[in-house]
């Protein structure tokens, strides 16, 4: 029984997610009678606080469409790490429970130019360049090596990678970005078999070359290292070099933070600044004749299509329903420039949100040619 309406669900669930001390949430999801016909709606939020409501059908389908909506968006859910456990552990009673690593990544929050500015002189900071690559975190332990996506599930990688990464003389947990066959490292979270979450990132950072200097001496192609600058010469030289080459963008780090899991609120001790624009969007339609699809984000749980994108040749069409990330150089009633990067398989669908897009401001007299 909806305990709002009053009136009789005839499909429900009620899923939680917890992180830590940084996230503990609740999501429901529950198909309801109306006027003969059948919706699906939701509500979700920190667990114990208000929650916010929607519907997953503008108006009311069948019985059939609404169980074929529900179920989606329940998987996509348990996806993301949501569990029916009431302890919320990521992915507890779900197919994917196998699959957990345990590991997870710390997140960063974005930064204006102006803002990114400031922290080239701020010597509390060093910088690093912000690979363009997938989240990667790997453990190497008596050379046996496990690798997990940013969800923490584990993940296969390149069978060289693997290789070169075994022969590591010591056990340790790397953190950074696979790039094709190549894994750029930044972090170090365990080293020795000591775990150094807690240790300043300066000392995380050396650990890292540490870790991986006897591969870069013998040239092992497949594994890089992310170095850093800490003047604030070296800073502005590095961001200048990487927006020259197009480059995804920088990441400023607090020298003195340890390493914390999950995305807080606002700011932190890890930003990034992209020069850029990027959008991960789901793919709304396939056109039947051209190598175009039509892309939405959610607002508000609502689809709202940002326009189309055009698939290049060396890229396999999508599928209505996949998750894909689009660079653009801002955003009006749509994506201006867009040009498709790929399909995520990496994010959840309710990471495709609107708030995420950068609008062009309505004083700007920038050219749209």
């Amino acid at each position: 029984m909806n305990a709002i309406t009053g009136v009789l669900a005839t499909l429900t669930a009620s899923l939680y997610f917890q992180n830590g001390s940084t996230s503990d949430k609740e999501y429901h999801a529950e198909v309801i009678e109306k006027n003969g016909a059948y919706v699906v709606n939701f509500r979700y939020g920190r667990r114990g606080s208000s929650l916010t409501s929607g519907t997953k059908t503008a108006s009311p389908v069948s019985l059939e469409q609404a169980n074929k909506v529900f179920s989606k968006l329940v998987a996509e859910k348990t996806a993301k790490g949501y569990t029916p456990s009431e302890n919320g552990t990521a992915y507890q009673a779900t197919p994917d429970e196998k699959k957990v690593s345990g590991l997870l990544p710390q997140l960063l929050n974005p930064v204006t130019e102006d803002e990114a500015k400031q922290l080239i002189g701020d010597a509390r900071f060093f910088a690093q360049e912000k690979k363009d690559g997938k989240r990667i975190m790997v453990r190497v332990q008596n050379g046996i090596v496990t690798a997990n996506n940013r969800k923490g599930l584990v993940v296969a990688i390149p069978k060289q990678l693997a290789d070169d990464l075994s022969a590591l003389p010591d056990d340790c947990v790397l953190d950074g970005e696979l790039i094709g066959e190549a894994f750029h490292v930044f972090d170090c979270l365990e080293t020795c078999g000591r775990d150094i979450r807690n240790d300043t990132a300066a000392d995380r950072l050396q650990s890292v070359f540490f870790q991986i200097e006897h591969l870069i001496v013998n040239k092992a192609g497949s594994v890089k290292y992310v170095s850093a600058e800490f003047t604030s010469e070296g800073k502005q030289r590095l961001f200048d070099s990487v927006k020259a080459a197009k480059g995804e963008g920088i990441v400023f780090k607090l020298i003195s933070a340890s390493y914390t899991v999950g995305r807080p609120n606002s700011g932190g001790t890890q930003l990034k600044h992209k020069f850029t624009e990027s959008a991960s969007c789901i793919v709304s339609t396939v056109h039947p004749t051209k190598r175009s699809i039509g892309v939405v984000v959610l607002d508000n749980g609502i689809e709202v299509s940002v326009g189309n994108v055009t698939i290049p040749p060396n890229y396999s069409i999508p599928q209505v329903g996949d998750i894909v990330e689009v660079e653009y150089l801002y955003a009006v009633a749509c994506l201006f420039q867009p040009v498709f990067k790929g399909v995520r398989d990496d994010i959840s669908r309710e990471a495709c949100q609107k708030a995420q897009l950068k609008y062009k401001p309505t004083n700007s007299d920038e050219d749209d040619a």
